[in-house]
């Protein structure tokens, strides 16, 4: 079992909020003007599927929510948890699946940095958005003007892993010239979180009195949130 599994495999409905899932509804209430009741909602690598759940839950819509992973034993997981409240869970690759369905609200949560290559899924994603949607990448992207490509490998993994940054500037132009609005916002960090056993797992520093990401890879780093919605 890959350590992803192991990290996000839980039991039972409750569950810790991360302050990235209230900033991400924010967004969506924001989007919307608190219009949310029937929104159509899909969550991209959803893990064992917290966001959506509690997106339904914290948007109150009544519309179809959706989320997938390409892994089996993490969408099962989904599905043992939330499955069943009007939430549908599947097995899928963010760089090929494939819906008849459109839908309001696309999240992907830490899952663009996996891709070498982001544009693929970036284009499968928004080919899913409904004419004024939403679609909302968080992760860790470069302010500057580089793209990195940085592999590791726990001691105990079979299979190298990625956390790759992507340009603001790449990523925003790429949006723009496909004909959306691109919106990068930092993540303001209200509380600090601490070192867990994964040294892959980020934990806060105070950096010049504010709070910024660091993990086991040597990272100093800040969580964007992007937000895309169609050209005015």
């Amino acid at each position: 079992m890959a350590e992803k599994d192991l990290f996000h495999l839980k039991q039972g409905k409750e569950f810790e909020v991360k302050e990235l899932f209230k900033d991400i509804s924010r967004a969506i209430k924001d989007h919307f003007h608190g219009n949310t009741g029937n929104l159509d909602l899909l969550d991209i690598g959803c893990a064992s599927g917290e966001l959506p759940y509690f997106l339904k839950k914290d948007t109150g819509t009544s519309g179809q929510v959706w989320g997938f992973d390409i892994s089996p034993t993490l969408t099962k997981n989904a599905v043992e948890r939330f499955g069943g409240e009007g939430i549908n869970f599947f097995v899928a690759d963010a760089k090929d699946f494939k819906l008849d369905a459109q839908f309001d609200v696309i999240t992907m949560a830490s899952v663009l940095s996996y891709f070498d290559d982001p544009y693929p899924v970036m284009k499968n994603m928004l080919g899913h958005l409904k004419k004024g949607g939403l679609a909302i990448i968080s992760g860790i992207f470069n302010e500057y003007n580089v793209n990195v490509l940085l592999k590791y490998k726990l001691e105990n993994d079979e299979e190298w892993a990625a956390i790759n940054q992507f340009s603001m500037k790449n990523i925003r132009d790429f949006l723009i010239n496909s004909g959306y609005q691109a919106e990068f916002a930092k993540q303001n960090m209200p509380i600090d979180i601490y070192p867990k056993e994964n040294p892959v797992r980020s934990w806060t520093v105070d950096v010049g009195g504010s709070k910024r990401m660091t993990n086991g890879l040597h990272l100093l780093y800040d969580i964007q949130i992007l937000k895309i919605t169609d050209k005015k």
